[in-house]
């Protein structure tokens, strides 16, 4: 029985002529303060089992051949075989310590995938009483040396985290001082699985104060160890998502990682202060209709920093939103100076509230960033309650409704995310461009009758929009984002207002259809469309009716600013 046991861990450990490379599976500690390890990785399939075997430090597949079962036991950590599940296979695997003082080493990984081998592992684990003893040499130390944080970080398993690798030791050690200083007693808890995540903590502290921008910026941002800031869970990162423009983003990082941070509570912090000021003069959209939503939801950030809402009225919030947009304040604090200088100038009766000029560096790019419509702003009488969920399209729904350029399916029901069609859509932009028919003539069997029709006619007479055939428009036939900037980019047209388009394309350019190509680049520079995130744009995603409102009024805004 010790032959047999013995030939088949020779057997699992022998390469195979038939190995080929895989990604390495990956080895973490799942439970700190019961020294266990998970080895997990992707099998072929679910039909072949996966063997693992671990080697004590010191110890090589050679030493399995040497001196008979009982030296074969002392090499031997564990030997395990599992069949993987939906391709994984797991282990779990609670480790025993056979070092003596050492207190754990290097540990060899071997993982077998029926006659494949993978490239083994070398893998660095030491046991909890000795983590413990490091704990204890931090709490004594009065400062801590490069030299300890070095031994910790190695011995805790974290030698080969990007934080700690890309992060000198010295920052990290001036960022675990600033942690114990606000533990209790000053001493850090003798609880290893505790002090893995302030160890965590203190290595992204660390990265943040010495700007290591090409470990935390990117196409993520600080998402990137969402596990220690769980920033996912904040509203601050869907707005910093699904918000700003992209050059507003560039910005937010640049400042994000531009401070001086002793917590983690003090990174969260200055995430919330960034999003309620980028959230302002960054918005992706352009225009004012988002401020209400900021201000409401960023009080407290408004509030330390005393902006003055409580003297915006309705009377001239329009004209104030506006001049706001034109501060060239570079922080929340000097957004708030001007803010308060522009809010004073008209309670004060003044036609204008001062503040910067210029226009914000970070909203819109080289477009024209969309500002406000000049007439006054109206508190409407038509009120909707389901528009909840579409908060940032509100103004744009409130505006229009009280122009009659768009109305509600039933009382109190704007139904914002029922999917635009042609027929409604063409309404809001013929209506929004004062466009009327000139009575060619134009008219279709599936549009006599319709509630639409004289919209469709205005629209097809001045060559915004065609007919599916001779004789059908398909009114009722939903709206895509590159049919509807497509009809927009015709409407510029005919005022003489079209934009030409930036050389910047979107990720998904090539889902674009060709007949949309110059419109979808023409409004982005516009401002009056834009993508969706991650550099898309979605041609072929179908408008709700709160999204073509919010395009429907930034139209408005955008030919009000440029004086149509």
């Amino acid at each position: 029985m010790k032959k047999t046991i013995i030939c088949m861990l020779i057997f699992l450990l022998c390469f195979s002529s038939a190995a080929y490379a895989y990604q390495a599976p990956e080895i973490s500690v799942t439970d700190v303060n019961g020294d266990v390890i998970t080895v997990s990785g992707v099998a072929e399939s679910n039909s072949v089992p996966v063997s693992l075997v671990i080697l004590n430090p010191g110890y090589t597949k050679e030493s399995l051949a040497e001196g008979g079962y009982e030296s074969t036991t002392a090499a031997v950590q564990t030997f395990k075989a599992v069949y993987p599940v939906d391709g994984i296979f797991t282990f779990d695997v609670p480790m025993k310590d056979t070092t003596g003082d050492a207190g754990g080493g290097t540990y060899t990984v071997y993982i077998t995938e029926g006659e494949t081998e993978y490239q083994p592992i070398s893998y660095m684990f030491y046991f909890q009483g000795v983590k413990l003893g490091l704990i204890e040499s931090l709490n004594d130390s009065a400062e801590i040396s490069d030299s300890l944080v070095e031994e910790t970080y190695l011995k805790y398993g974290l030698g080969e985290f990007p934080l700690y690798k890309n992060t000198s030791a010295s920052a990290i050690g001036d960022a675990l001082e600033f942690v114990r200083e606000d533990m209790k007693n000053k001493k850090f808890p003798l609880d290893t699985a505790s002090f893995d995540t302030i160890l965590k903590e203190a290595a992204l502290i660390a990265a943040y104060n010495s700007s290591k921008t090409d470990i935390l910026v990117g196409e993520n941002s600080y998402l990137k160890y969402d596990d220690i800031l769980k920033a996912s869970s904040l509203t601050e990162w869907k707005d910093y998502k699904d918000s700003l423009s992209s050059e507003g983003v560039k910005s937010f990082n640049k400042d994000l990682i531009a401070g001086t941070y002793k917590s983690i509570s003090d990174i969260t912090k200055k995430l919330r202060e960034l999003t309620a000021y980028y959230g302002i003069i960054a918005y992706k959209e352009g225009g004012f209709g988002h401020f209400d939503y900021f201000f409401d939801e960023y009080d407290d950030v408004y509030d330390e920093y005393d902006f003055n809402l409580s003297k915006v009225k309705s009377k001239n919030k329009n004209k104030i939103y506006k001049d706001v947009l034109s501060s060239t304040n570079t922080d929340i604090k000097g957004l708030s100076d001007d803010f308060n200088e522009i809010v004073e100038g008209y309670s004060d009766g003044g036609s204008s509230g001062g503040g910067g000029g210029g226009g914000g560096s970070v909203g819109g790019g080289t477009s024209v960033a969309p500002t406000v419509p000049t007439d006054s702003y109206i508190v409407p009488e038509i009120s909707f309650g389901d528009l909840g969920s579409v908060e940032w399209a509100r103004s744009a729904v409130m505006y229009l409704a009280q122009k009659g350029i768009v109305s509600g399916k039933a009382k109190n029901v704007f139904a914002p995310k029922d999917l635009v069609t042609r027929g409604e859509f063409l309404k809001m932009l013929t209506m929004a461009l004062s466009i009327e028919s000139s009575n060619s003539g134009v008219t279709f069997e599936d549009t006599k009758g319709h509630w639409a029709e004289k919209y469709i006619a205005s629209a097809v007479d001045a060559k915004i929009a065609s007919g599916i055939s001779e004789t059908e428009f398909a009114p009722n036939l939903t709206v895509t984002r590159e049919m509807c900037a497509t009809f927009i980019t015709r409407g510029l047209i005919l005022k003489g207002l079209l934009e030409t388009g930036d050389d910047n394309i979107f990720a998904d350019h090539s889902d674009i259809s060709g007949y949309a190509v110059d419109s979808v680049y023409s409004l982005r520079k516009t401002g009056i469309m834009s993508g969706v995130g991650e550099n898309l744009f979605n041609p072929k995603g179908n408008m709700t009716r709160a999204e073509a409102a919010r395009a429907i009024y930034a139209l408005m805004i955008y030919t009000e600013e440029v004086g149509k």
